[in-house]
């Protein structure tokens, strides 16, 4: 005889089979969850809800390969809202779990160059090719390229950008960059005709940016073209008008060569009003100064600048040609003995201006 079951009997299995399916139900809800908040924290695009995701991602037991990949992505979060300290801890922890995860070792070596840590972002740019030389971009080369020429790694610098134009990089800017930032350090190599030949190649792709013309334009001043430098630095000032280095240079290289030497010193007075009265645009006022004859005011410019750095040779030297111009003998003798302690060639330089004692 088949036995029903009692009421008791049936609330029971009614229930249980009710808890399985509410269990069931969370575990379901919880993973929905967690794959929300997955995609919510790789989006770096919407900073603040990915780093909630992450964080609440971060509070769960992860495996270690799951943590790095959090960590990585609320580092980028962080880089996006600006909290670039933040940032690199988050990588800097993500990389003791995983040393070789590629997207934090380039995530951190963009942040410490922002902060202007090069040597550490160098390191981890040259980690990058030693792990994966084909992952590596042009825009990589050309960033671990600024970072050793920041530390005065030039050399290192120089193949760096070779590389990067090397590539053949498909956005012009970056082709423009490695131009630009090799053309530099050629520049502070001493080969100031290999940087204007870069220069010439970087203005070709972008015409009116006015640093090439300034650049070009220093280049040419250091290879001796001061024609040349002249008419960079003047269409830089034309398009970025009252631009101080723009204005330093174009007043320089007028007093060296002795000419248009009005222009000269109104680019001059502009530059010293608006450096606050820098060491380069005093000095360099005081050569218009002295060009022009103005004795006493070329004295005040370039005694202004041996009173904060009395090392300065070429201002010690300008010092003493207006003293003796003005005929004080002894000041202006000494001061030309104590240049020229501090530069053997220092006479030459002048004597290239035209200006002897």
């Amino acid at each position: 005889m088949n036995a029903l079951l009692s009421g008791d009997s049936m609330n029971r299995r009614v229930f249980g089979a009710t808890g399985l399916v509410c269990l069931f139900l969370a575990g379901a809800v919880a993973a929905q969850t967690t794959r929300e908040n997955w995609i919510r924290c790789e989006n770096a695009d919407n900073a603040p809800v990915a780093v909630a995701a992450c964080d609440e991602i971060l509070r769960q037991r992860l495996a270690p390969s799951d943590r790095v990949i959090a960590l990585t992505d609320r580092g980028a979060s962080y880089l996006n809202e600006g909290r670039v300290n933040l940032a690199i801890n988050d990588f800097d922890e993500a990389l003791v779990l995983n040393p070789q995860y590629l997207e934090a070792l380039i995530n951190r070596a963009g942040a410490l160059m922002h902060q202007g840590d090069r040597a550490r972002a160098a390191n981890d740019y040259s980690a990058i090719v030693a792990i994966n030389s084909h992952f590596f971009s042009a825009e990589d080369f050309l960033s671990r390229g600024i970072a050793h020429e920041h530390l005065g790694q030039f050399d290192l610098a120089i193949e760096d950008y070779s590389s990067a134009i090397q590539r053949r990089p498909k956005i012009s800017h970056t082709l423009y960059g490695a131009y630009l930032m090799r053309g530099s350090a050629y520049a502070h190599t001493g080969s100031p005709e290999l940087a204007i030949a870069d220069y010439n190649q970087a203005n070709k792709i972008e015409p009116d940016d006015a640093e090439i013309y300034l650049y070009r334009g220093q280049a040419y001043g250091q290879a001796k073209d001061f024609s040349h430098a002249i008419a960079d630095i003047d269409q830089a000032l034309v398009q970025r008008p009252n631009w101080n280095a723009a204005l330093t240079a174009g007043c320089r290289f007028r007093a060296i060569v002795n000419r248009d030497l009005d222009a000269a010193a109104n680019y001059c007075d502009l530059a010293v009003r608006r450096s606050g009265g820098s060491i380069i645009d005093l000095d360099s006022r005081g050569l218009v100064r002295l060009q022009q004859h103005r004795f006493s005011e070329a004295w005040t410019d370039f005694d202004a600048v041996v009173r904060v750095q009395p090392a300065a040779a070429h201002s010690l030297y300008g010092r003493g040609l207006a003293a003796l111009r003005l005929g004080r003998m002894a000041e202006g003798q000494a001061d030309i003995a104590a240049a020229a302690k501090l530069d053997a060639k220092i006479a030459d330089t002048y004597s290239a201006y035209g200006q002897r004692p």
